[in-house]
Protein backbone atom coordinates (compact mmCIF):
# COMPACT_ATOMS: atom_id res chain seq x y z
CA UNK A 1 0.00 0.00 0.00
CA UNK A 2 1.13 3.50 -0.78
CA UNK A 3 2.05 5.94 1.98
CA UNK A 4 0.63 8.68 -0.19
CA UNK A 5 -3.10 8.23 0.39
CA UNK A 6 -3.94 11.66 -1.06
CA UNK A 7 -2.12 10.65 -4.26
CA UNK A 8 -4.05 7.38 -4.36
CA UNK A 9 -7.34 9.25 -3.95
CA UNK A 10 -6.53 11.95 -6.53
CA UNK A 11 -5.32 9.43 -9.11
CA UNK A 12 -8.34 7.22 -8.46
CA UNK A 13 -10.66 10.19 -8.85
CA UNK A 14 -9.04 11.39 -12.09
CA UNK A 15 -8.96 7.91 -13.65
CA UNK A 16 -12.62 7.30 -12.79
CA UNK A 17 -13.50 10.71 -14.21
CA UNK A 18 -11.49 10.11 -17.42
CA UNK A 19 -13.15 6.73 -17.86
CA UNK A 20 -16.57 8.36 -17.54
CA UNK A 21 -16.08 11.47 -19.70
CA UNK A 22 -16.68 9.73 -23.08
CA UNK A 23 -19.92 8.12 -21.82
CA UNK A 24 -21.53 11.06 -20.04
CA UNK A 25 -25.31 11.39 -20.63
CA UNK A 26 -25.67 7.90 -22.11
CA UNK A 27 -28.66 6.00 -20.72
CA UNK A 28 -28.45 2.83 -18.65
CA UNK A 29 -29.79 0.90 -21.62
CA UNK A 30 -27.13 2.34 -23.96
CA UNK A 31 -24.45 1.37 -21.46
CA UNK A 32 -25.87 -2.15 -21.10
CA UNK A 33 -25.78 -2.59 -24.87
CA UNK A 34 -22.27 -1.16 -25.22
CA UNK A 35 -20.63 -1.19 -21.78
CA UNK A 36 -17.43 0.61 -20.90
CA UNK A 37 -14.63 -1.93 -20.57
CA UNK A 38 -11.51 0.22 -21.00
CA UNK A 39 -10.37 3.82 -21.22
CA UNK A 40 -11.32 5.43 -24.52
CA UNK A 41 -11.27 8.92 -25.94
CA UNK A 42 -13.74 11.20 -27.67
CA UNK A 43 -17.38 10.20 -27.10
CA UNK A 44 -19.73 12.75 -25.56
CA UNK A 45 -17.28 15.64 -25.24
CA UNK A 46 -14.91 14.72 -28.11
CA UNK A 47 -11.89 14.72 -25.79
CA UNK A 48 -8.68 12.68 -26.17
CA UNK A 49 -8.19 9.55 -24.10
CA UNK A 50 -7.31 10.20 -20.45
CA UNK A 51 -9.09 13.57 -20.28
CA UNK A 52 -10.75 14.38 -16.96
CA UNK A 53 -13.55 16.87 -16.41
CA UNK A 54 -14.69 19.56 -14.01
CA UNK A 55 -15.07 16.95 -11.27
CA UNK A 56 -11.31 16.34 -11.14
CA UNK A 57 -10.43 19.96 -11.88
CA UNK A 58 -12.36 21.25 -8.88
CA UNK A 59 -10.92 18.52 -6.68
CA UNK A 60 -7.41 19.53 -7.76
CA UNK A 61 -8.27 23.18 -7.04
CA UNK A 62 -9.34 22.17 -3.53
CA UNK A 63 -6.21 20.07 -3.00
CA UNK A 64 -3.93 22.89 -4.20
CA UNK A 65 -5.68 25.29 -1.86
CA UNK A 66 -5.35 22.93 1.10
CA UNK A 67 -1.58 22.96 0.60
CA UNK A 68 -1.75 26.60 1.72
CA UNK A 69 -4.02 25.83 4.69
CA UNK A 70 -7.79 25.87 5.05
CA UNK A 71 -9.05 29.19 3.71
CA UNK A 72 -12.49 29.33 2.08
CA UNK A 73 -11.66 32.50 0.16
CA UNK A 74 -8.65 30.82 -1.46
CA UNK A 75 -10.74 27.78 -2.42
CA UNK A 76 -13.36 30.07 -3.98
CA UNK A 77 -10.69 32.01 -5.87
CA UNK A 78 -9.25 28.80 -7.30
CA UNK A 79 -12.70 27.61 -8.40
CA UNK A 80 -13.25 30.94 -10.12
CA UNK A 81 -9.77 30.75 -11.72
CA UNK A 82 -10.67 27.30 -13.03
CA UNK A 83 -13.85 28.58 -14.67
CA UNK A 84 -12.46 31.86 -15.99
CA UNK A 85 -8.75 31.14 -16.54
CA UNK A 86 -8.62 27.36 -17.15
CA UNK A 87 -6.70 26.71 -13.90
CA UNK A 88 -6.21 22.97 -13.30
CA UNK A 89 -7.89 21.86 -16.53
CA UNK A 90 -6.71 18.88 -18.55
CA UNK A 91 -6.14 20.81 -21.78
CA UNK A 92 -6.27 24.47 -20.72
CA UNK A 93 -9.95 24.47 -21.64
CA UNK A 94 -13.14 24.12 -19.58
CA UNK A 95 -15.15 21.79 -21.82
CA UNK A 96 -17.73 20.59 -19.30
CA UNK A 97 -19.46 22.62 -16.63
CA UNK A 98 -22.90 21.85 -15.33
CA UNK A 99 -25.45 24.55 -14.66
CA UNK A 100 -25.39 23.87 -10.93
CA UNK A 101 -21.60 24.12 -10.78
CA UNK A 102 -21.61 27.28 -12.88
CA UNK A 103 -24.24 28.92 -10.67
CA UNK A 104 -22.47 27.82 -7.50
CA UNK A 105 -19.19 29.37 -8.62
CA UNK A 106 -21.02 32.59 -9.48
CA UNK A 107 -22.58 32.60 -6.00
CA UNK A 108 -19.55 31.55 -3.96
CA UNK A 109 -19.89 34.53 -1.68
CA UNK A 110 -23.40 33.49 -0.66
CA UNK A 111 -24.03 31.02 2.11
CA UNK A 112 -27.49 29.88 1.06
CA UNK A 113 -26.58 27.47 -1.73
CA UNK A 114 -29.02 24.59 -2.12
CA UNK A 115 -28.61 21.09 -3.41
CA UNK A 116 -31.23 18.79 -4.89
CA UNK A 117 -31.75 15.04 -4.98
CA UNK A 118 -29.52 14.63 -8.02
CA UNK A 119 -26.45 14.79 -5.80
CA UNK A 120 -27.90 12.10 -3.56
CA UNK A 121 -28.48 9.79 -6.54
CA UNK A 122 -24.87 10.27 -7.60
CA UNK A 123 -23.52 9.49 -4.15
CA UNK A 124 -25.85 6.50 -3.76
CA UNK A 125 -24.72 5.00 -7.09
CA UNK A 126 -21.06 5.63 -6.27
CA UNK A 127 -21.26 4.06 -2.82
CA UNK A 128 -23.20 1.09 -4.17
CA UNK A 129 -20.61 0.42 -6.88
CA UNK A 130 -17.73 0.77 -4.42
CA UNK A 131 -19.31 -1.45 -1.75
CA UNK A 132 -20.51 -4.24 -4.08
CA UNK A 133 -17.28 -4.83 -6.02
CA UNK A 134 -13.84 -6.05 -5.05
CA UNK A 135 -11.38 -4.07 -7.17
CA UNK A 136 -10.72 -0.57 -8.42
CA UNK A 137 -11.42 -1.56 -12.02
CA UNK A 138 -14.70 -3.33 -11.22
CA UNK A 139 -15.93 -0.45 -9.05
CA UNK A 140 -15.42 2.30 -11.64
CA UNK A 141 -16.62 0.28 -14.63
CA UNK A 142 -19.70 -0.84 -12.69
CA UNK A 143 -20.74 2.72 -11.85
CA UNK A 144 -19.93 4.10 -15.31
CA UNK A 145 -22.01 1.37 -16.91
CA UNK A 146 -25.05 2.67 -15.01
CA UNK A 147 -24.96 5.58 -17.49
CA UNK A 148 -26.04 9.22 -17.12
CA UNK A 149 -23.56 11.42 -15.16
CA UNK A 150 -20.69 8.99 -15.75
CA UNK A 151 -17.83 11.41 -15.21
CA UNK A 152 -19.09 12.43 -11.77
CA UNK A 153 -20.00 8.95 -10.56
CA UNK A 154 -16.72 7.66 -12.00
CA UNK A 155 -14.79 10.39 -10.19
CA UNK A 156 -16.48 9.78 -6.83
CA UNK A 157 -16.22 6.00 -7.05
CA UNK A 158 -12.68 6.26 -8.41
CA UNK A 159 -11.63 8.50 -5.53
CA UNK A 160 -13.04 6.09 -2.94
CA UNK A 161 -11.62 3.03 -4.69
CA UNK A 162 -8.26 4.71 -5.26
CA UNK A 163 -8.05 5.54 -1.57
CA UNK A 164 -9.07 2.01 -0.58
CA UNK A 165 -7.15 -0.11 -3.11
CA UNK A 166 -4.20 2.23 -3.71
CA UNK A 167 -2.73 3.48 -6.98
CA UNK A 168 -0.85 0.21 -7.45
CA UNK A 169 -4.23 -1.47 -8.11
CA UNK A 170 -5.33 0.99 -10.80
CA UNK A 171 -4.70 -0.55 -14.24
CA UNK A 172 -1.34 0.70 -15.48
CA UNK A 173 -2.63 1.38 -19.00
CA UNK A 174 -5.24 3.74 -17.50
CA UNK A 175 -2.60 5.58 -15.49
CA UNK A 176 -0.39 5.86 -18.59
CA UNK A 177 -3.28 7.46 -20.50
CA UNK A 178 -4.12 10.04 -17.83
CA UNK A 179 -3.60 13.66 -18.86
CA UNK A 180 -1.17 15.54 -16.54
CA UNK A 181 -0.32 12.39 -14.58
CA UNK A 182 2.93 13.83 -13.19
CA UNK A 183 1.25 17.02 -11.98
CA UNK A 184 -1.52 15.05 -10.26
CA UNK A 185 1.03 12.78 -8.56
CA UNK A 186 3.04 15.80 -7.38
CA UNK A 187 -0.08 17.50 -6.01
CA UNK A 188 -1.11 14.32 -4.21
CA UNK A 189 2.36 13.74 -2.80
CA UNK A 190 2.47 17.31 -1.49
CA UNK A 191 -0.96 16.91 0.08
CA UNK A 192 0.03 13.55 1.61
CA UNK A 193 3.06 15.22 3.16
CA UNK A 194 1.00 17.67 5.21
Amino acid sequence: MSNYKATDALLGLAIGDALGVPFEFKSSLEMQLQPATRMVGHGTHHQPIGTWSDDSSLSFCLAASLLEGYELKDIAQRFIAWKEENYWTAWDNVFDIGRTTSRAIQQLSRENLKSGGYVLETIEASLWAFLTTSSYEDAVLTVINLGHDTDTTGAITGGLAGLYYGQENIPSQWLASLVKLEEIVELGNQLSGL
